[in-house]
Protein backbone atom coordinates (compact mmCIF):
# COMPACT_ATOMS: atom_id res chain seq x y z
CA UNK A 1 0.00 0.00 0.00
CA UNK A 2 1.58 3.26 -0.71
CA UNK A 3 0.87 6.85 1.07
CA UNK A 4 -1.35 9.39 -0.01
CA UNK A 5 0.20 11.13 -3.14
CA UNK A 6 1.37 14.85 -2.90
CA UNK A 7 0.78 17.47 -5.80
CA UNK A 8 3.51 19.35 -7.00
CA UNK A 9 2.93 23.44 -6.85
CA UNK A 10 3.27 25.03 -10.28
CA UNK A 11 4.71 28.34 -10.17
CA UNK A 12 4.02 30.84 -12.94
CA UNK A 13 6.56 33.65 -13.47
CA UNK A 14 4.32 36.46 -15.07
CA UNK A 15 0.53 36.53 -14.52
CA UNK A 16 0.19 38.42 -18.39
CA UNK A 17 -1.84 36.95 -21.01
CA UNK A 18 0.35 33.52 -21.24
CA UNK A 19 0.56 33.43 -17.59
CA UNK A 20 -2.78 33.46 -17.60
CA UNK A 21 -3.59 30.94 -19.51
CA UNK A 22 -1.02 28.47 -17.64
CA UNK A 23 -2.46 29.03 -14.85
CA UNK A 24 -5.94 28.70 -15.95
CA UNK A 25 -5.21 25.04 -17.60
CA UNK A 26 -3.17 23.82 -14.77
CA UNK A 27 -6.13 24.94 -12.43
CA UNK A 28 -8.41 23.21 -14.04
CA UNK A 29 -6.75 20.70 -13.86
CA UNK A 30 -6.57 20.45 -10.32
CA UNK A 31 -3.01 21.12 -9.86
CA UNK A 32 -2.11 24.24 -7.32
CA UNK A 33 -0.79 27.56 -8.98
CA UNK A 34 0.96 30.15 -6.93
CA UNK A 35 0.79 32.94 -9.88
CA UNK A 36 3.83 35.44 -9.37
CA UNK A 37 4.56 38.97 -11.15
CA UNK A 38 5.88 42.35 -9.64
CA UNK A 39 2.77 44.18 -11.74
CA UNK A 40 -0.12 43.57 -9.34
CA UNK A 41 -2.20 44.98 -12.63
CA UNK A 42 -1.78 42.10 -14.59
CA UNK A 43 -4.92 40.08 -14.88
CA UNK A 44 -3.73 37.18 -13.60
CA UNK A 45 -3.98 38.29 -10.05
CA UNK A 46 -7.72 38.24 -10.62
CA UNK A 47 -7.65 34.69 -11.23
CA UNK A 48 -9.60 32.42 -9.09
CA UNK A 49 -7.46 29.50 -10.71
CA UNK A 50 -4.01 30.59 -8.72
CA UNK A 51 -2.60 32.09 -5.08
CA UNK A 52 -1.05 35.10 -6.80
CA UNK A 53 1.81 37.09 -5.20
CA UNK A 54 4.13 40.17 -5.80
CA UNK A 55 7.48 39.29 -6.52
CA UNK A 56 10.42 41.70 -6.99
CA UNK A 57 11.28 42.37 -10.29
CA UNK A 58 13.12 39.50 -12.77
CA UNK A 59 15.01 42.65 -14.67
CA UNK A 60 15.80 44.91 -12.26
CA UNK A 61 15.62 43.07 -8.89
CA UNK A 62 17.43 39.71 -9.65
CA UNK A 63 18.52 38.68 -6.29
CA UNK A 64 15.36 39.56 -4.63
CA UNK A 65 13.84 37.56 -6.79
CA UNK A 66 15.83 34.75 -6.24
CA UNK A 67 15.32 35.17 -2.47
CA UNK A 68 11.84 34.92 -2.96
CA UNK A 69 11.62 32.07 -4.65
CA UNK A 70 13.67 29.70 -2.19
CA UNK A 71 11.90 31.29 0.41
CA UNK A 72 8.74 29.66 -1.28
CA UNK A 73 10.45 26.27 -2.02
CA UNK A 74 11.48 25.76 1.45
CA UNK A 75 8.21 25.49 2.49
CA UNK A 76 7.07 22.44 -0.01
CA UNK A 77 6.45 19.15 0.94
CA UNK A 78 8.11 18.17 -2.58
CA UNK A 79 9.89 20.38 -5.67
CA UNK A 80 7.57 22.90 -6.96
CA UNK A 81 7.22 23.18 -10.67
CA UNK A 82 8.92 26.84 -12.15
CA UNK A 83 6.94 27.96 -15.48
CA UNK A 84 8.08 31.26 -16.85
CA UNK A 85 5.65 33.19 -19.23
CA UNK A 86 7.52 35.98 -20.49
CA UNK A 87 11.55 36.19 -21.86
CA UNK A 88 12.53 38.32 -18.73
CA UNK A 89 11.33 35.35 -16.22
CA UNK A 90 12.93 32.34 -18.40
CA UNK A 91 16.24 35.04 -18.60
CA UNK A 92 15.93 34.71 -14.81
CA UNK A 93 15.92 31.00 -14.78
CA UNK A 94 18.64 30.56 -16.88
CA UNK A 95 21.03 32.67 -14.75
CA UNK A 96 19.84 31.31 -11.43
CA UNK A 97 19.05 27.58 -12.54
CA UNK A 98 21.77 26.13 -10.16
CA UNK A 99 20.30 28.19 -7.09
CA UNK A 100 16.97 27.19 -8.25
CA UNK A 101 17.37 23.41 -8.64
CA UNK A 102 17.22 23.12 -4.70
CA UNK A 103 13.65 23.60 -4.82
CA UNK A 104 11.82 23.41 -7.89
CA UNK A 105 11.90 21.40 -11.53
CA UNK A 106 11.96 22.73 -14.59
CA UNK A 107 12.96 22.06 -18.62
CA UNK A 108 15.06 24.72 -20.48
CA UNK A 109 17.54 24.15 -22.96
CA UNK A 110 21.36 25.46 -21.77
CA UNK A 111 21.68 28.78 -21.22
CA UNK A 112 23.90 30.24 -24.36
CA UNK A 113 21.40 28.45 -26.66
CA UNK A 114 18.45 30.38 -24.53
CA UNK A 115 19.46 33.67 -24.24
CA UNK A 116 20.27 34.02 -27.77
CA UNK A 117 16.31 32.72 -28.83
CA UNK A 118 15.48 35.39 -26.79
CA UNK A 119 18.20 38.39 -27.21
CA UNK A 120 15.93 39.45 -30.64
CA UNK A 121 19.02 41.35 -31.30
CA UNK A 122 21.65 38.64 -30.84
CA UNK A 123 19.11 36.47 -33.45
CA UNK A 124 18.47 38.65 -35.78
CA UNK A 125 21.92 38.17 -37.00
CA UNK A 126 21.77 34.35 -36.77
CA UNK A 127 18.68 33.76 -38.94
CA UNK A 128 19.39 36.42 -41.92
CA UNK A 129 23.25 34.31 -42.02
CA UNK A 130 21.15 30.87 -42.11
CA UNK A 131 18.80 32.42 -44.87
CA UNK A 132 21.59 33.57 -46.88
CA UNK A 133 23.00 29.73 -46.71
CA UNK A 134 19.80 28.12 -47.67
CA UNK A 135 19.02 30.75 -50.20
CA UNK A 136 22.46 29.83 -51.86
CA UNK A 137 21.88 26.27 -51.64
Amino acid sequence: MTGPSVTSTAFVLSLFDTGLAAVRSLGRAGIPVIGLDFNPRMPGFKSRYCTPKLCPDPVHQPDELLRCLLEEGKHLAQPGILIPASDAFVLFMVRYRADLRQYFRFALPEGETLEAMVEKRESMPKLVELREAVSRS
